[in-house]
């Protein structure tokens, strides 16, 4: 059986250095020489790089290399001597590799009796540079910072870590680099959440969206949509079905539809036509309207989109927030107040499917399918995991719009006797309209499933 062999070093703190210092050409100041220095503050260490560029760049080139060098060195502290697989005989050096959650760039390889190689720890984020003010003889304006596009939204998607927390969607131009994310704390101050370190791929619906068949990929309907900042590409049928080009469209009003987009066509200028959609992903088949109006929002949903940190005692609750560049205080006019609602619809037990209702002794035996919010995917399992404390329903026996009958079964099915059929509608009946929701604690009824039976 291939087996990885791992054995990692990581460099005591007086190794790393306190702080990089880079000379170079400065070309927007007649070639003078110059230089830059980033310092590393909380550290014992008092070891310093000096380097040399034999270059004429902007200073601002300048300080966003001599900031990577030093990130670069702390960031890759830890070294590792790996021994690789077989299989990964197409691995060189500078592909990154994920071992355990951690990523290491390959720096060298040897080719003995097993091929081993060294390997540096990789932080992708220590090469964003944020937006720099450059030095030139005409001195530039720095970049003014406005409010961002913020966008807070209350998802039917369920993550095993957070389900029941909002997600953030934000961008800005320019963009300042990261956004901080405050929250109201006591009535009277804010408290950093998280950070928003990308843009979103954002836009807004060019055209309306009727409701879609379930289940299966809709050729029907096409969405346009445009991007304010982003692309979209098209996705294989295999990529789609793994879960690629999830997006939601919709409002805080209207709730947000969880979608899924197989063909996206360039047909302007960051404008889109998007075909093969797969609607009502992640259990948003609540939010699927008869008719979304264009104007609505569009968020492509990678990595760029976000969920802040909450308990569940705190999304059962309105939440205020502030969210502007992180290197301004949140005072600042450059921060945007949302005011969030509570923010549950990931705990929002899912419709059930596949409502039966089978003649037997005595009545009918009413049943139908459960579905789940967490690991359900599987086609070998029998049963999908319940996702609940408990097993609940609310089914119901309307007659027109009238509630004729409640139960609350705890399994998947009820049996309805002709005697309470006769106490209902007088006659047995030769169809039944029937409403049927599971229920949780948390959230209570989920989405309904409504339905005419055969009896």
């Amino acid at each position: 059986r291939e087996r990885l062999t791992l054995q990692e070093t990581r460099l005591q703190e007086t190794d790393l250095p306190r702080s990089v210092r880079l000379a170079y050409i400065e070309s927007s100041m007649d070639y003078r020489t110059a230089a830059v220095q980033q310092s590393e503050a909380n550290t014992a260490s008092s070891r310093e790089i000096v380097l040399q560029l034999p270059a004429a760049v902007p200073q601002s080139l300048a300080q966003a290399r001599v900031d990577v060098a030093l990130a670069e060195a702390w960031g890759q502290r830890t070294s590792a001597q790996l021994t690789l697989l077989p299989s990964q005989l197409a691995l060189e050096p500078g592909d990154v590799i994920s071992i355990d959650g951690k990523d290491y760039r390959l720096s060298a390889l040897v080719d003995a009796e097993a091929r081993r190689c060294e390997a540096l720890q990789h932080d992708a984020s220590v090469y964003d540079v944020p937006v720099l003010v450059e030095r030139a003889g005409s001195p530039k304006l720095p970049d003014v910072f406005g409010p961002p596009d913020v966008l807070m939204m209350d998802l039917a998607v369920a993550t095993t870590v957070q389900p029941a927390t909002p997600w953030i969607a934000a961008q800005a131009k320019p963009w300042p680099g990261r956004l901080n994310v405050l929250r109201l704390q006591g009535g009277t101050s804010y408290a950093f959440n998280s950070v928003v370190g990308a843009q979103a791929t954002m836009g807004e619906l060019l055209s309306a969206l009727p409701a879609g068949i379930i289940g299966r990929v809709d050729y029907q309907h096409a969405l346009d949509v445009v991007l304010d900042f982003g692309a979209l590409s098209s996705a294989t049928r295999e990529e789609l079905l793994s879960g690629a080009n999830l997006v939601a469209v919709g409002s805080e009003l209207d709730g947000y539809e969880i979608l899924q987009f197989e063909s996206a066509e360039l047909t302007g200028n960051n404008t889109y036509r998007l075909r093969g959609l797969l609607r009502a992903q992640s259990g948003s088949f609540a939010e699927m309207l008869p008719l979304r109006i264009a104007g609505q929002r569009f968020v492509l949903m990678n990595g760029a989109v976000l969920q802040v940190q909450s308990t569940l005692s705190e999304s059962v609750l309105p939440s205020i927030w502030r969210i502007g560049p992180a290197n301004l205080d949140h005072g600042h006019p450059a921060y945007v107040t949302a005011v969030v609602p509570p923010t549950l619809k990931a705990l929002r037990p899912l419709r059930p499917a596949h409502l039966r209702a089978k003649p037997t002794v005595g009545g009918v035996l009413i049943s139908w399918t459960r579905q789940t919010r967490h690991g359900g995917d599987a086609w070998e399992i029998e049963n999908v995991p319940l996702s609940e404390d408990s097993e609940s329903y609310q089914l119901q026996v309307m007659n027109g719009a009238s509630v004729v009958r409640n139960w609350s079964p705890t399994a998947p099915q009820q049996f309805y006797s002709t005697a309470e059929m006769l106490a209902d509608f007088g006659t047995a009946p030769a169809t039944l309209s029937l409403r049927v929701a599971q229920v949780s604690a948390a959230f209570g009824a989920g989405t309904i499933l409504e339905g005419i039976v055969n009896v």
